[in-house]
């Protein structure tokens, strides 16, 4: 099996084989369906992703709670999904959480949203973050676990220990190779490393930046996936702890990229998924912010956390919008329509949470789309351009696969000309920022 990109489907359904083998091959991930819930006891296969359907459950003559405990304690590292016939009742739901589900779905969605395709693509492209060597500092002791990747066997081998001292000889040792990683649940272990061993050379910010990035995005992923989740038991506590934290972090993140002239590439080189998936929204956001601090705008990680959450409604939209998204193919009418309520539903999302969401954010969460004289007319112009300017910034720099990577300050020279191309009411906007840029050395 390939380290980190393994799903197993335990289903009797064939139409839930079709739909997960689907969204496995347009990934490239491993795919293995049991069809029997005995067979998963049986198998040595072990995934990172096991979906767990209640039709299993019926089959087997046990309850889906007691057979999704039994899955977890077979394979406890498993990311697991569970996919309920109905809605749940709030008690039901809970208590499939504590037997080990992480995310609970209804089997329709599967069909109807992007939900498996955002977690599992999150889950297995992004098991494992990429540090560099630089990011370790001598005579250090490490609070996570440093792997090495071996691409010809796909395997991640630990390096460095968690409690493990880095010394000199490591440390030059690890130097010869340009890449290292953490798993994701210690990005939040790395940001406290990183801000205990801070210094004030061009390698620490470049080290905090890489730390608040993965943390942001990490927290981002777990909110995410909560504001969906059909389980009541994620709630308004854990989920406003972990909307101050993504707060926290953007004022954090905020704080370095102004001072680090390659924040892009650090950006670029640590985020997964490509452009128009839910996954580009912590760069999009580190964007907003970079341009945010050269026009001296007030509140910018505010206006961060609006661009943060102005997509997450994309983890409701049909596989086949999410999909035309990926591949860059033409949208339908009805897409275009389904796109066009994204920051409404977004919104709404984090409401149905009771999140606190100051209305002046909630304002510019929902305008984001909007073009020519609405915008004009609009009391927070400046903010919305921003992160319309940080989507097409991404859009033209992110890395995709099998594509040359495009120079960043090359694409910021694109996207900020006020030629004939560029529409009227994004022209003084674009001189200004190309100007700011331009004294502060961002852009070629």
């Amino acid at each position: 099996m390939k380290a980190g990109s393994g799903i197993l489907l335990v289903s009797p359904s064939d139409e839930h084989a079709v739909i997960v083998e689907e969204f496995a091959l347009e990934f490239g991930h491993e795919f293995l369906r049991l069809k029997r819930f005995e067979e998963l006891l049986e198998t040595s296969y072990r995934p990172n992703f096991l979906l767990l359907s209640h039709s299993a459950a019926a089959d087997s003559g046990a309850s889906l709670s007691e057979l999704t405990q039994c899955a977890k304690q077979s394979m406890p590292n498993v990311f697991l999904t569970v996919l309920a016939e109905k809605e749940l009742k709030k008690e039901d739901a809970t208590f499939l959480r504590k037997c080990g589900a992480n995310l609970v779905l209804l089997e329709t969605e599967l069909s109807t949203t992007s939900k498996l395709q955002f977690a599992a693509s999150q889950i297995l492209r992004s098991s494992f973050l990429p540090l560099k060597p630089t990011d370790l500092v001598s005579g250090t002791e490490v609070p996570f676990t440093v792997y090495h990747l071996l691409p010809m066997r796909k395997k991640f081998l630990p390096v460095i220990h968690s409690g493990d001292a880095v010394d000199p000889v490591r440390l030059e040792r690890l130097g010869s190779v340009p890449e290292y990683y953490i798993r994701r649940e210690d990005a939040f272990a790395f940001k406290t490393y990183v801000d205990a061993v801070s210094g004030q050379n061009p390698a620490a910010t470049e080290r905090r930046c890489r730390a608040n990035y993965l943390a942001l995005s990490a927290d981002y992923l777990e909110l995410a996936l909560l504001l969906s989740d059909r389980s009541e038991v994620a709630s308004y506590g854990e989920g406003q702890q972990l909307l101050v934290r993504c707060n926290k972090l953007c004022e954090d993140l905020l704080s370095n990229i102004g001072s680090y002239s390659e924040a892009w590439n650090v950006t670029n080189q640590s985020t997964v998924g490509e452009f128009g998936s839910l996954e580009r929204a912590p760069a999009i956001t580190t964007y907003c912010g970079l341009f945010g601090l050269c026009l001296d705008q007030q509140n910018v990680a505010q206006v961060m956390l609006s661009a943060l959450f102005a997509n997450v409604a994309l983890l409701l939209a049909p596989p086949a919008l999410t999909s035309a998204l990926r591949s860059g193919r033409t949208l339908s009418k009805e897409e275009d329509a389904w796109m066009a309520k994204v920051p409404e539903t977004s919104l709404k999302l984090i409401l149905d949470r009771k999140l606190s969401f100051e209305e002046k954010w909630r304002r510019i969460l929902l305008s984001v789309n909007i073009q020519g004289q609405e915008l004009e007319e609009h009391r927070f112009r400046s903010q919305i351009q921003m992160i319309q300017m940080a989507r097409t910034f991404d859009e033209r720099s992110c890395v995709r696969m099998g594509q040359e990577r495009t120079d960043p300050r090359l694409a910021l020279g694109e996207i900020t000309k006020f030629d004939h191309t560029t529409a009227p009411h994004q022209k003084q906007f674009a001189r200004m920022l190309s100007e700011k840029l331009q004294h502060a050395q961002l852009m070629t």
